[in-house]
């Protein structure tokens, strides 16, 4: 966080431009792997994103009393976890997981760290557009201190377009100003002319203005923009890329490599003569989403060359090199020019194409003479354009398809496809017939799987490096489809049935269910494209000179089958993350294997007033110094109400030597261990007695002790009863009402049920509960302590058409307890209140 900070800073001054105001980190909660931004966020873990966020913006924002160094902006509040549906669709929360999870996560950083900024989610939140949320005011301002919220790109315009939740821009400015948004991402002419509009109609007064641009100027002013002797102004470009950032680069992509499999291939004991180093990342160094550009690059080929010096590395990329034929009977070849015509009567190194298929029909020619991608350019020719592809959207991906004469080739933004003129020439066509001259012949000139068996037969050990190319199949706007490892698929496992002696490296952005490789390969490793060192932490694993330690910030599913529809946020009812889920994953969260041993002897505890302090003491077993990261969850025995299988709640690298045994203290901070009272609407840390659990992973606890903390019980509910803050429900959703300016519940399956727990019906003769039936005349059942009535309600004239209906309270109903009502299809409820 200090090296991107300062970075930043050393830019800025040079060039009194860009942004100090920076668009990151991402904190959204990774509950599902298939979200195509998995690569930019910390995990699955509420604990660990917001540790890890926490330590990284305080970096970002400095510890200067006066000023910050820059203002780091979380993304995106909140639960932003799908890319098909995000610029329109909602996200349900049930009110605990609200703020348990989706909340919880942000806090950290912005209370507690350097973030004193938002960027809002472009989805709904529970029917509310997420930049219109006024819980930005009242709990992130006046809770958390932040300083200002900010849209993403063009939401503000999208509230009417895409939600149509307004029906004007000036009424979605002044419903922004007033929940706490502060700053609108999208064109001037949009924003000035819906203020202009909103003050002259009076729903938008200039205080509202001047309090958003004083709360943007106030951020501005601790930048310290307006003082020439402000401490980060003194910063230079001298300190980008100096050799401590580099060794920086080296350490971070040492120590979050995981070793996810070792059957004692590794670290090598004897160096062959021949390692193959392999696959479609063998020799790439590829660039996240959203990333810093690194000035060199050592790819895992040549990592293996430095760190094995006296060996010949043999590496191939392993793909299918292929000529392709066009309708009439020439072949596809990239001229001097760059462009690509059919012209050619004998395919030569110029027709060569290495065909590559990265999942989900994303696939790319690569011109193996000219060592290029072709991509449609924007004069409308296929041609050359660079050794790398980095664009929001990448017009080097093509779609293959295959017919009962050949394959036809798509561009897949317009799914425009290749046809061939009478002049050879390539021209893309819309039309969806298939013609003759939109087929083609794909002549594999060069297997890769025979290349794979050659390779593997000949060299001491094989290192198939493989994963994800960060800009396609899955990326902002596009979600995967499938957990499967669809590149090279089976390639893995050829080269194991010719050379035991084989280890896979994935790279990749996001879990994949590698099933098969795992029950064949002997050592896998798990890498992210970890930048300009990927391939020296790689290497450096494989010597044994790096002793791994990183650690799984997800859970690895078996396959996308034992995960829900990704539009359903609830985890705890789908059973998803590994607080909920109850199944075997290949991979737990927390996982990772060492080249060391190590032993958890004990856990003691010991209540503060700064959280509950554990020492674990541990030990090496083995005879390699190495890093263990321990781990503290914790369940609660005796709440109230449901709880994970287990959270968790502390984590700490330790370094042992070999023999080695040691205490490590870690602080358990109050705030993880809270839970929402959907009663009082407040986090509370709830009394009861709590489990704490130390180990290697979530799955792996092997020590634990007990504690009996915790500062109130749950609220009792009051007359008045929120509809949203159901203890239970089946077959509802939390919705918004414009015009009473809050939430209720809605009935989304043949009928809906929630239920409210601890209702004080002693002295209580009526029940009132305020619905709606805007689909006709229907029933609905209450039970009151387990008595029943009915009640029905009239067809209403729309959603927020309400009605007040009343019952009497059965006189022999108990003087406490539950409260349980059923309602149809698309029927209502807003609120309930006894008398």
């Amino acid at each position: 966080g200090e090296t991107a900070g300062n970075e930043s800073r050393a830019y800025y001054n040079e060039y009194k431009r860009g942004a100090l105001c920076l668009w990151g980190p991402t904190v959204d909660m990774e509950r599902d792997p298939r979200w195509g931004r998995t690569e930019e966020a910390y995990g699955e873990d509420v604990c660990l994103a917001g540790e890890m966020t926490r330590a990284y913006t305080s970096g970002l924002a400095g510890d200067n009393s006066e000023y910050v160094r820059t203002v780091p902006t979380l993304k995106h509040f909140c639960a932003n976890n799908n890319e098909a549906h995000r610029m329109n669709c909602c996200a349900y929360l049930p009110l605990r997981l609200k703020y348990e999870y989706y909340y919880a996560a942000f806090m950290n950083a912005i209370k507690y760290g350097g973030a004193r900024s938002v960027m809002t989610a472009y989805n709904e939140i529970n029917g509310l557009p997420a930049m219109l949320n006024p819980e930005l005011e009242s709990i992130l301002k006046e809770q958390w201190g932040m300083w200002f919220a900010v849209t993403d790109g063009g939401d503000f315009s999208q509230t009417v377009l895409a939600h149509r939740y307004c029906s004007t821009h000036s009424e979605t400015i002044a419903e922004a100003l007033k929940a706490g948004c502060d700053c609108m991402t999208d064109k001037d002419s949009i924003v000035e002319k819906a203020v202009e509009n909103a003050l002259s109609d009076g729903i938008l007064t200039e205080e509202d203005i001047d309090r958003a641009v004083g709360n943007i100027v106030y951020a501005r002013l601790k930048l310290g923009m307006l003082d020439p002797e402000c401490p980060y102004n003194m910063i230079t470009k001298e300190i980008v890329d100096t050799e401590a950032s580099r060794e920086l680069n080296r350490r971070a992509a040492r120590e979050q490599i995981v070793l996810l499999k070792n059957d004692g291939l590794l670290p090598l004991k004897e160096i062959p003569e021949r390692i193959a180093v392999v696959g479609a990342l063998s020799d790439e160094n590829l660039m996240d989403w959203y990333t810093g550009v690194f000035r060199y690059e050592i790819s895992p080929a040549k990592g293996f060359e430095r760190e094995f010096p006296g060996s010949e590395i043999i590496q191939d990329s392993l793909w299918d090199i292929a000529a392709i034929r066009a309708s009439n009977g020439k072949y596809l070849s990239v001229h001097s020019d760059g462009i690509v015509y059919a012209d050619a009567d004998e395919a030569d190194e110029s027709c060569y194409f290495e065909v590559q298929d990265w999942g989900e029909n994303w696939q790319n020619l690569f011109s193996v003479k000219y060592k290029k991608y072709i991509r449609l350019d924007d004069d409308g020719q296929l041609k050359l354009h660079n050794r790398r592809i980095y664009d929001w959207f990448t017009r080097e991906t093509f779609n293959l398809f295959e017919t009962s004469g050949g394959t036809l080739i798509e561009e897949y933004l317009g799914h425009s496809r290749l046809t061939v003129n009478a002049e050879g020439e390539i021209e893309f066509s819309r039309q969806r017939v298939v013609k003759e001259n939109s087929i083609f012949v794909i002549e594999t000139v060069s297997s890769g799987k025979d290349r794979a068996k050659r390779i593997a037969s000949e060299c001491g050990a094989v290192f198939y490096c493989t994963g994800n190319y960060p800009v396609q199949t899955a990326k902002e706007c596009y979600d995967r489809k499938t957990l499967s490892l669809n590149v090279q698929p089976g390639m893995a496992e050829y080269l194991s049935s010719f050379n035991s002696r084989t280890a896979m490296v994935l790279i990749s952005s996001y879990p994949y269910a590698i099933n098969e490789e795992y029950e064949k390969i002997p050592a896998i490793l798990y890498t992210t494209h970890a930048g300009a060192e990927l391939g020296t932490a790689v290497a450096e694993i494989v010597s044994g000179r790096n002793n791994p330690a990183g650690r799984l910030v997800m859970t690895w599913y078996r396959s996308e089958n034992d995960l829900p529809e990704i539009m359903e946020y609830d985890i705890e009812t789908a059973g998803t993350t590994y607080m909920y889920f109850t199944g075997k994953p290949l991979f737990p969260f927390g996982y990772g294997l060492s080249y060391s041993s190590f032993r958890y002897d004990r856990i003691e505890l010991t209540e503060t007033d700064k959280g509950i302090k554990a020492k674990v003491r541990l030990t090496n077993i083995s005879e390699k110094d190495g890093s263990e990261a321990v781990q503290i969850y914790f369940s609660a025995e005796g709440s109230e109400v449901s709880r994970p299988i287990k959270k968790l709640c502390a984590f700490e690298r330790v370094e042992l030597r070999a023999g080695e045994s040691r205490e490590t203290e870690l602080l358990i901070p109050e705030h993880i261990l809270e839970i929402y009272d959907v009663r009082s609407g407040r986090m509370i840390f709830e009394k009861c007695r709590y489990i704490f659990m130390a180990g290697g992973s979530s799955a792996d606890t092997p020590v634990m002790a007990a504690l009996d903390v915790g500062r109130e019980r749950l609220s009792v509910r009051g007359e008045i009863i929120d509809a949203q803050s159901f203890d239970n429900g089946e077959g509802v959703k939390i919705f918004w009402s414009r015009p009473f300016r809050r939430h209720y519940v809605r009935s989304c399956g043949w009928s809906g049920t929630v239920v409210y727990g601890d209702v004080i019906y002693k002295n209580k003769k009526i029940i009132v509960v305020s619905a709606a039936s805007p689909e006709g005349e229907s029933t609905m059942y209450m039970e009151l302590a387990g008595k029943k009535l009915e009640l029905t309600l009239r067809a209403a004239d729309g959603c927020d058409d309400f009605a007040e209906y009343e019952a009497d309270i059965p006189a022999e109903t108990a003087e406490r307890g539950d409260l349980k009502i059923t309602i149809a299809e698309k029927a209502e409820i807003m609120e309930i209140r006894l008398f």
